[in-house]
Parts: structure tokens; C-alpha cells; sequence
């Protein structure tokens, strides 16, 4: 049996530890064993509570340990292949330190992308765009997440042949409830920070009207955002606009049971694949997002129409139509949730997506 080495972030933080932990627990296989570090950060805390000093010198601080442990793990296991998930910014240069560090040990290398604004970076003109391309380079592979990325990545020879989307996986029930649904109970699931589009998603709501429509927001934020929360809904807080805090995940996605439309106005720079909206395609509820990232892929359905409805970006107006639309064409809406729920097995499925990377690992260490 080969040894992977995963280095991955596995504090319940954000959606790579959600991806990393679920990694962790269910891939199963004959020929690969996970050997796991885990990379999360210890000195950084929250961005939005530090200046970008004080992170980069956190940051500093952190790779130094992770450096140590890793090459502790190789110099005393046999390690075949590294696999490093990586949100990219900052953590680039991590990257690249794990990349020397493996290309000197002789190992196999996976740089797993999860965020989502590579192609932006590589139309900017600076000196990371260049850093990136070359951090990219000193890898076997790159596992990315959509296919906008995936073409914006091949135009560079050096790239072209590394390059494999890895959608990211979820447990999917054996089949649809077809129950109709009316479209009037919704919730937002995440980060409570402005470029999720958490205030026009409560403003669309607000300018909806009819009583029976209700949002739901989990999530946990800062107080100056809950503040503009409050301040918005005024005494439709509590009614209209339920705002339900921090879940922990198996809660929250437990919760999604209950509701119609899982709604994500995302124009977060880093946005990649969010967890929400695959939990929720996986039970068969209809998605209202915005066309970033992963999100355009995740929400064509197998036969090439939409299974979720996408917005413009920013547009209160765009996310209100978009719901009236579900309520008043409920025959509509659910059929776009089945297309969802079935996109969902055929896809993104656990056993479907690690078959994948189990594929990549045995082609990379040539079994």
C-alpha cells in the first residue's frame, strides 16, 4: 500500500475543513493509505480582525511549523505522493515552500486548488501572477475546481497536461422527494460577510411582499455586520428574517430539510465550490447564485439546462425576481430541484468523486 501524505486544514473553519475532514473519514481504498498534517492556521486568526502585517507575520510563523512536521513525516514514513489542498493568496507561498521541499525528496505532488479567482489572477499584470505560475509548476499535478479555471490554466504549455477538475463530494440520498414545494421558506448558509450577498439577499426579501415569504440566516458574523442586519429588518427581525447564528455543520445542514431555496448572491473573490450550495442540491432544494466560480458548473444539469437559477451580481432587484419566479412557477422550481438532486448523484456522490482522485493517485505513482 502507497502512503498519501494530505495537508490539509481539519479545525472546523471554512470549506476546506469540511472538505479535508469528510477526506479524512470516508476515502477508502486498497492501494492508498491518507497520512494526515494539518495545516490550519494557528497564529492568523479571523482576516477580518487583522491587519495584513500582522497575518503575513502569522503566517510566517505557521509555515515554519508545518515545515518542520513535514519534513519530520518524510524523512520517518515512506511517502509516495503529497497532496496539499491550498486557498491560494498568501498560502501561495506556502505552496511553494511544500513544492521545493517534495521536488528534493524525490515525491509526487498535487497542489488541490480550492478557491475559485485563479483567471483573474492570471489577467492581472503584477509579480504574483508569475510567482503563482511558477509555484504551479514545480507541481505533478493541479486539481482544480471548474472548468473556467481549467481553461484559463491550459493556455500555458507548462501547465496544460497537469491540469484535472475535482469536483468536491457529498452524501446523496438513494432518491428524490418529490414533494412540491412553495417556495417561500429560505436561507442563506455561511459566512455572515458582506461579499456573500447576505445584505441584497435581505433586501430582496424585504421588498417581497407577502407574509408567508421567510428568511432564514445561519451563519456566524461580525457585530458591526449583524448590526446592519438588525438595522434593515427593524421589527421584521424575527418574523420575516429569522437570524439563527452559527450551526455546526451536520445542524446546518440538517436544517436545509426544512426550507425550499438555499440562496447564495455570492461576489466573494475567493468563492470556489461552496459546500452549501452542494448540501443542498443533494436534498433536492432549488439554488439562487451568482455565476462565480464553480457555482455555473455546479448548477448545469446533466443534460446541459439549468438546475438552479443564477443572478447578476449586487442586484437586490435580479435576487426578488428570481424568487417571486420560483413561488409563482412551482412547477418549474421543482422540476430544476430534481435536475439538482440528480446532478448531485451522478457527480458529485462520494464514491463518484474519490474514484476520481484514487484514479489520480494510482496514475501518479504508476500502479
Amino acid at each position: 500500500m502507497k502512503n498519501t501524505l494530505l495537508i490539509a486544514p481539519t479545525v472546523e473553519r471554512g470549506g476546506i475543513s469540511t472538505w479535508a475532514n469528510k477526506y479524512l473519514k470516508c476515502f477508502a481504498s486498497t492501494d492508498f493509505r491518507l497520512v494526515s498534517i494539518d495545516s490550519t492556521a494557528k497564529h492568523r486568526g479571523e482576516e477580518s480582525e487583522k491587519s495584513q502585517l500582522k497575518r503575513i507575520r502569522g503566517g510566517l510563523l505557521d509555515l515554519k511549523g508545518l515545515r518542520k512536521e513535514v519534513k519530520a513525516v518524510i524523512k520517518n514514513r515512506r511517502i509516495d505522493i503529497m497532496h496539499t489542498t491550498t486557498s491560494g493568496s498568501l498560502g501561495t507561498f506556502r505552496d511553494y515552500v511544500l513544492g521545493k521541499i517534495c521536488k528534493k525528496n524525490g515525491l509526487k505532488t498535487i497542489m488541490h486548488c480550492h478557491y475559485g479567482n485563479i483567471p483573474e489572477v492570471l489577467n492581472s499584470k503584477g509579480l504574483f501572477k508569475y510567482f503563482l505560475l511558477y509555484t504551479m509548476g514545480m507541481y505533478d499535478e493541479l486539481w482544480i475546481l471548474d472548468s473556467k479555471t481549467a481553461g484559463a490554466l491550459k493556455i500555458y504549455d507548462k501547465l496544460k497536461d497537469k491540469v484535472y477538475i475535482m469536483p468536491n463530494g457529498i452524501d446523496v440520498a438513494d432518491s428524490f422527494d418529490n414533494r412540491l414545494k412553495s417556495f417561500k421558506k429560505i436561507a442563506f448558509v455561511g459566512s455572515l460577510i458582506p461579499s456573500k450577498g447576505i445584505f441584497e439577499l435581505i433586501e430582496a426579501v424585504l421588498k417581497i411582499k407577502r407574509d408567508d415569504v421567510i428568511l432564514y440566516i445561519i451563519g456566524a458574523g461580525d457585530k458591526e455586520t449583524n448590526e446592519v442586519i438588525k438595522l434593515m429588518c427593524k421589527e421584521q427581525l424575527g418574523t420575516k428574517v429569522q437570524l439563527l447564528g452559527k450551526m455546526a455543520n451536520k445542524d446546518a445542514v440538517n436544517f436545509m430539510n426544512n426550507i425550499d431555496i438555499l440562496a447564495l448572491p455570492t461576489y466573494y473573490k475567493f468563492e470556489a465550490f461552496p459546500i452549501s450550495i452542494l448540501e443542498a442540491m443533494s436534498r433536492g432544494k432549488l439554488v439562487i447564485a451568482t455565476n462565480r466560480a464553480a457555482i455555473p458548473n455546479m448548477l448545469t444539469a446533466l443534460d446541459g439546462s439549468m438546475c438552479g437559477i443564477l443572478v447578476e451580481e449586487k442586484s437586490v432587484d435580479a435576487i426578488k425576481n428570481a424568487i417571486e419566479y420560483c413561488i409563482d412557477h412551482p412547477d418549474e422550481g421543482n422540476k430544476m430541484c430534481e435536475k439538482a438532486f440528480q446532478k448531485a448523484k451522478e457527480s458529485y456522490s462520494l464514491d463518484v468523486v474519490y474514484k476520481m482522485s484514487e484514479e489520480r493517485y494510482r496514475s501518479l505513482s504508476g500502479n
